[in-house]
Parts: C-alpha cells; structure tokens; sequence
C-alpha cells in the first residue's frame, strides 16, 4: 500500500521541461474516444505553448474500447475514454484517471428555432417512430430525421440506463453513426434532425443547438447541482511503465489553465483526491 501511495504521488510532482525531452521534438501520443477528442485537442495544444519541442497528438476516434486496446498494447500513450473501464478490461492492469464531466446532450439543426425542449417521453417517441414530424411537438412542418448512435456508445449507454424506455427501444428509427465527430458534423450540416451526445463535443460545432431536457438547460451549473441527470466522464488511461513526458500531460490536465479550458468547453474538471 504504501509503494502505491508513493507512485501516485510522485505522478502529480512537477517535472523540469529538460527531463521530459522537450529538445527532441517527442510526441504525446493520445488516441480513443470521439467524445473528448476535440477538448483534448485544445487541450494539447496549450500544453504544446507551455513545452516547446513537445507535440501532443490526439488521432480521429476509435472509440473508448479502442482507446484501451492501444494503449495497453503499446500503440498510445495514453488513451481517451468516456466510460469507466469495462470488468474486462481491468485485465490490462491498466491506471485509470477521470479528468472531466459533461452532460449528454440532445441536439438539434440549427433551422429547429422553436423547438427548445424534449421531455422524456418524447424522447422515446422520437426515436422509436411514434413522433414522425417537428410540428408534433411544436417545431415546423417536416419530417424527423434521426442520427442514432451504435449499442454500446457511452452517451447511449448513459440515456439508456437513465431512461429504460429507451432502452426497450427494439429497432430504433434513423441511420446509426459511428463516431462523435460525425454525429455532430451531420447535425450541422443537415436540417430537421436530431441526435445526441456530450456537450464538450457540441461546442465548436457551428449550426447545432442544444436541447433542454425535462425542462432544464444542461450546463455546468445543473451538472453541478444534480438537477440534470444525464452526463458522461471523460478519462484517460495509461500503461504501467508511461513515459515521464505522458505523465506530466496528465499532471497539466488538473493546472488552473487546463481547467479554464474544460470549463470552456461546458464541462466540469474533475478535482483530483487528496493524497
């Protein structure tokens, strides 16, 4: 226990920018989940200000499941995940750390201006077929076209075990997408439709819109209140022999400055526990 204590701390002391090999131009090098894809990205590129010579790369998606395999087989630095690690994964002995939360997020087009809210059961509706068309609940005249996302994805998975109605759905109307990014990409550029998926990702992508839930906006300040239910947590992982350099990204992500970006990004930094 006590080797254990020791490790953790010495993971949050600060390391001298020539131990970390910032002079020879060494790459971070960060893969997994879409959800928090672009705040890491932002979030690398603040810490690449800060060390010169240092590179963090943060690859489009391959999913949490495919952030842990990389990582525990070497591929990665670190890994992204918007989930705890599976019972199954636990075999990799690998370190798990949650650096943020963001609520899971409905969203619509851009061209959906009078449709600001979705209760539960709409929600349902909407994504087993029952409710076909906007003006059913207060929105224009046309068709809902829905952008579903694979069983198994972490916002999914979280409506899922809020709302078991939608679980029960058997065949979900719309296409199935298979990244964050994509989701999200659609939703901005095709009108009358639908999805879901973590606010952090929502953020910088113009011609989306936010959704209320059960009356109540998603942002920060309900997250923190538990007055909205829904909400993902973005984490990392790592091998037992990380490099140095991979640590200290990880040390970064609870500095003032990385918060105010998480923050930025509709999302709540995860206070690390006293040792």
């Amino acid at each position: 226990m006590l080797k254990i204590c020791w490790f953790v701390a010495l993971l949050f002391l600060p390391l001298p920018l020539h131990a970390l090999g910032g002079d020879n131009g060494q790459v971070i090098k960060i893969c997994g989940s879409g959800d928090s894809q672009v705040l890491l990205r932002n979030l690398g590129q603040a810490y690449e200000k800060l060390h010169p010579g240092i590179r963090v790369q943060v690859p489009d998606s391959i999913g949490s499941s495919g952030g842990v395999k990389a990582t525990a087989g070497g591929q990665c630095d670190l890994g992204r995940t918007a989930r705890p690690l599976k019972k199954k994964e636990k075999r990799f002995n690998l370190i798990y750390k949650v650096f943020a939360r963001s609520p899971v997020v409905f969203v619509v087009s851009a061209n959906l201006e009078s449709v600001r809210n979705l209760t539960s059961q709409q929600v349902v509706s909407i994504f087993a077929g029952k409710i076909r068309s906007w003006q059913d609940i207060g929105g224009p005249s046309g068709k809902i076209y829905v952008a579903n996302r694979e069983k198994g994805d972490s916002s999914r998975t979280i409506i899922e075990k809020h709302l078991i109605d939608f679980a029960l759905i058997e065949k979900p109307v719309g296409a199935t997408i298979y990244s964050t990014p994509e989701t999200m990409h659609i939703i901005a550029t095709h009108d009358n439709t639908i999805a879901y998926g973590p606010l952090a990702a929502v953020k910088t992508e113009k011609g989306v819109r936010v959704l209320a839930y059960e009356g109540v906006i998603p942002d920060i300040e309900a997250l923190g209140a538990k007055e909205y239910p829904l909400f993902s947590e973005f984490g990392l992982v790592w091998r037992q022999d990380v490099s140095a350099l991979a640590l200290n990204f990880v040390k970064f992500l609870d500095t003032h400055e990385a918060r105010k970006i998480i923050y930025g990004y509709g999302a709540a930094p995860v206070v690390p526990e006293k040792i």
